[in-house]
């Protein structure tokens, strides 16, 4: 969590919440327009019966295991052992091990902060140390690590479970690099440290099957992974009527319900795999999870995917998870009527090894070129850097431009290698496929399309375009008024054009909908601590801190309130309590030593100061 301003109760607040988007609603001030969201094309407007939501999957005995897979399937199953997806996730000292961690297992981002690995017989803990600048220690850190998430042919990160809330480290191994570095999206200078949430939308395509909780997005049961490899399920879907039908006896007189990706329509095969490696943004749909889509269905059943249309990468480079994209640019693809997808490459069954991949894809890009084979003379089609291979020249690794370390295939397919990608559209713009704006109704259209506006909108205060997103919007709410997602967009909306009251409204019919939504208590906090509502803020604080003890800058803000009803002695708890958890909370040490002075305990409020001096000489 960041703290960018530093005096006052003011700086607590923003700090405790800066997920939270009251924090710069409350500011009157003016900032320019989001990124655009292009307009669906005009399509009649839904009624509710067309409209009627398909209710999710109930499939309590449906999903079985890979193992039981294995009984019928145990040749497909042992190959699958070699590709990535069979190590995707594990128990961080059940997972083969890649990394590094006699060597080098040390590095500065930046120089006032240290980053360790330590690997024990019972745990794997990663440390975040601070030394002043004598090089005299002022903190270790160290905090066990769960899970293990990646095969490690790229990398890995690491996931903290704290008690069904899934947090990730800052620490990553980079294999390609042969390093540990900070994580993917971590800013060397100001992060959230162990206190990343990892939602829904990302462990459902890390990982093979969680115990989701449908009344509590992002929170899992325990243990949070069921089966962390990406399961035969994924791709074949739940396998339990599969095997009813093949121990019945009258099965064979009915189609066999598991799903063979081969055998879908191109657009239906290629969603298979589109779930996770199309990751682009999502909306979902009204009354839907990350969890409900299911081999066999589109994407659209479950979301309202959103394609950014960014400018260019820079030269030789391309985005680690923009393969799909990149291939739908290509003639190959564009060409082939549907014939092409994912599986006219990949295997999902197996990876070949290193010395058996040259080969295995020059038969794979054969296959289609026989009558258009490689123009280059022979020799020069051994030359370096192919040295033989199709896709040295035409798919080569390049550098990842959202991933350091790491460096992805081109899947672009050019004719021409290191050619760069045209921008077609303007940096920023978000749109929906047009077979989507035909195959979805009008008015989940417009509720995805607000909604995608809204989180561009949260970090700006511009009440003239929210007035025009909550007009647009207004429609999906009558149709569903019960729509969680709508509410909470609602609410912001309000508060953007300073209708407070509206807005405490819409948060509060979520919490009446889902009791101990985190995002509704949040803002129902700052609510109430901006209204000097002290009694009902510790209210809503304790609601929240019941799901979440672990956020350290929300003890910050715990502890003017306490300190504001007369509970110094619960005040200078809550404050110690933050620090413990994140010694690096500057603003929180500045007010620890402020109160401390007025309680006459000078000692312990030169101490903090002492700390402070320390940690500000770096």
């Amino acid at each position: 969590m960041q703290f960018l301003p530093r005096n006052s109760a003011i700086v607590l607040a923003a700090a405790a919440l800066t997920v939270c988007v009251v924090v710069a609603l409350w500011v009157a001030r003016r900032r320019s327009d989001p990124p655009t969201v292009q307009p669906a094309a005009t399509v009649p407007p839904a009624t509710p019966e067309e409209h009627r939501v398909k209710p999710a999957p109930v499939e309590a005995e449906a999903w079985v295991g890979s193992r039981a897979c294995a009984a019928c399937h145990g040749q497909i199953c042992e190959s699958y052992q070699s590709h990535p997806m069979a190590h995707a996730a594990a128990g961080v000292l059940d997972a083969e091990v890649v990394e590094d961690y006699s060597q080098h297992t040390e590095f500065s981002r930046p120089e006032s902060r240290t980053y360790r690995v330590e690997r024990t017989p019972q745990a794997v803990l990663h440390h975040e140390s601070m030394t002043d600048a004598a090089g005299n220690l002022i903190y270790d850190q160290a905090v066990a690590v769960d899970y293990a998430i990646g095969s490690g042919k790229r990398g890995r990160t690491y996931l903290i479970d704290r008690g069904g809330l899934l947090k990730a480290s800052p620490i990553s191994w980079y294999t390609q690099g042969a390093r540990w570095d900070l994580s993917p999206g971590y800013a060397p200078r100001s992060h959230q440290r162990f206190d990343r949430r990892v939602k829904d939308g990302c462990i459902a395509c890390h990982v093979g099957r969680v115990s989701a909780r449908p009344d509590a997005p992002n929170r899992f049961g325990s243990p949070p992974i069921l089966e962390a490899a990406i399961s035969c399920e994924r791709c074949h879907g739940p396998g339990g009527a599969h095997i009813r039908w093949h121990e019945s006896a009258t099965g064979l007189a009915s189609d066999d319900p598991i799903v063979n990706p081969k055998r879908l329509p191109p657009a239906a095969r290629e969603d298979v795999c589109n779930q996770c490696h199309m990751l682009e943004e999502r909306v979902l749909q009204y009354g839907h999870t990350p969890y409900d889509f299911r081999p066999g269905q589109r994407l659209e059943e479950t979301w309202v995917v959103f394609a950014r249309r960014d400018a260019a990468e820079p030269a030789g480079m391309v985005r680690a998870v923009g393969q799909v994209d990149q291939m739908r640019t290509s003639v190959c693809f564009q060409r082939s009527q549907g014939r092409m997808g994912c599986i006219s490459c990949h295997d999902p069954h197996s990876s070949p090894a290193a010395a058996e991949r040259q080969a295995f894809y020059n038969a794979r890009c054969a296959a289609c070129h026989v009558e258009k084979p490689c123009t280059l003379p022979a020799d020069a089609q051994a030359a370096p850097p192919a040295a033989g291979s199709c896709i040295a020249c035409h798919m080569p690794r390049l550098a990842a431009s959202d991933v350091p370390h790491t460096s992805q295939t081109d899947h672009r397919i050019l004719r021409h290698p290191n050619q760069p990608a045209a921008a077609a559209h303007t940096p920023g713009e978000f749109q929906v496929s047009a077979a989507d704006v035909v195959r979805l109704p009008r008015i989940e259209l417009d509720r995805a399309q607000c909604l995608m506006q809204v989180r561009r909108l949260e970090s700006q205060v511009n009440a003239s375009v929210a007035a025009r997103i909550e007009s647009q919007l207004r429609p999906a709410l009558d149709l569903h008024p019960d729509d969680i997602d709508v509410l909470l967009a609602m609410g912001t909306l309000c508060m953007t054009q300073r209708r407070f009251d509206e807005a405490r409204e819409h948060w509060l019919n979520v919490l009446r909908l889902r009791p101990e939504d985190e995002t509704a208590l949040r803002q129902m906090v700052m609510f109430e601590r901006e209204r000097g509502n002290v009694r009902e803020t510790l209210e809503y604080m304790r609601r929240y801190q019941a799901i979440d003890s672990t956020q350290a800058d929300f003890y910050g803000l715990q502890a003017q309130v306490l300190w504001q009803a007369g509970q110094r002695d619960e005040a200078l708890i809550a404050a110690n309590k933050g620090l413990r958890l994140d010694p690096r909370l500057t603003p929180l040490r500045q007010w620890l030593a402020g109160v401390l002075r007025q309680l006459g305990r000078g000692e312990e409020a030169a101490e903090q100061v002492r700390m402070l001096e320390r940690m500000q000489g770096r």
